[in-house]
């Protein structure tokens, strides 16, 4: 109920977060073959190269990472990475990990071991370099970072660089 997050898996599997059923649903060819709860209106939904599937689970402040068999490997919450209210994100090609931090209006960066490497953003809500209003979008594609600054109406752009990667 209330799909958020979509994506396709690189073998077929259809994978959506409900945010209002509080889960995650896995299709093959339109059929249901797998389903997890505990969830609390979860938005995005990611694969990371390893094969691990990631929810961000908004309204419990944490990213949770399952299997294949959709059992729970690793949650990153707490003090460390302070989220409130995690929406989108999306994985570069080195395996970092970007996450769109919506209350507390920052962008933070996660490298592939689930250690907090970066925060872009501050605690108060503003409009200009590194500085949001509730963002909630991330897309990257090649060198480039995308984030949606939802409060701010405007779509900022990063670029990776090649001492980055």
């Amino acid at each position: 109920s209330r799909p958020e997050g979509v994506m396709v898996a690189e073998d077929g599997r259809v994978l959506a977060t409900g945010a209002r059923s509080n889960n995650l649903v896995v299709y093959d060819n339109g059929e249901i073959v797998g389903e997890v709860g505990g969830f609390s209106a979860p938005h995005d939904v990611e694969i990371d190269q390893g094969g691990f599937i990631w929810v961000a689970d908004a309204a419990n402040d944490r990213l949770v990472q399952l299997g294949h068999d959709l059992e729970i490997k690793r949650i990153l919450s707490g003090a460390e990475f302070d989220f409130n209210g995690p929406r989108y994100m999306d994985f570069d090609s080195a395996g970092r990990l970007y996450v769109a931090d919506k209350y507390s209006n920052k962008i933070k960066f996660i490298d592939k071991d689930g250690n907090l490497l970066q925060i872009l953003g501050q605690d108060e809500a503003g409009k200009g370099d590194g500085i949001f209003y509730h963002p909630e979008g991330v897309e990257i594609e090649g060198d480039d970072v995308w984030f949606s600054d939802t409060y701010n109406n405007r779509i900022v752009r990063y670029r990776i660089s090649a001492e980055e990667q």
